[in-house]
């Protein structure tokens, strides 16, 4: 298997370049694909790609935060990405059954490591795929 890149999607299409030699080629994406192996027409290698169709890019981050839910529960999660529209969170393996989220429902975030990365601190839910849970800025 090739290398792994993030290749951003504007109108279901990508601006491919070869991590290997370079080669550079427009590609048409459909919207129900979020990877896609893509063969490099001159070289052959393969590149397996990741589409971020996002308006604004995700800024990757790794660390533990404090989620605090309005009926005052504290469940420590992990921050997997910040977005201009929002943050990307994953709850830990082994959290009890107690907690329970709903689309919609009002939470509250701590940053030790880095306060200012959190400084509004409040968000409601807008999707939950699993453990992963998507947050967005609340007024």
């Amino acid at each position: 298997m090739g290398r792994s890149r993030e290749y951003r999607v504007i109108n279901k299409r990508l601006h491919f370049k070869c991590v290997e030699c370079g080669t550079i080629k427009n590609v048409s994406v459909p919207n129900n694909i979020r990877r896609k192996n893509i063969r490099c027409y001159k070289c052959g290698k393969v590149t397996n790609c990741k589409f971020n169709r996002k308006a604004y890019p995700r800024q990757y981050q790794r660390g533990k935060i404090l989620l605090t839910t309005n009926q005052g529960s504290e469940l420590e999660v992990d921050l997997r990405d910040l977005s201009f529209g929002g943050i990307g969170l994953e709850i830990p393996i082994g959290t009890p059954l107690g907690y329970k989220f709903k689309i919609g429902q009002k939470v509250q975030l701590k940053c030790s490591w880095n306060p200012s990365l959190l400084s509004h601190g409040r968000y409601v839910i807008k999707n939950i795929s699993g453990r992963r849970i998507g947050l967005a800025k609340r007024n």
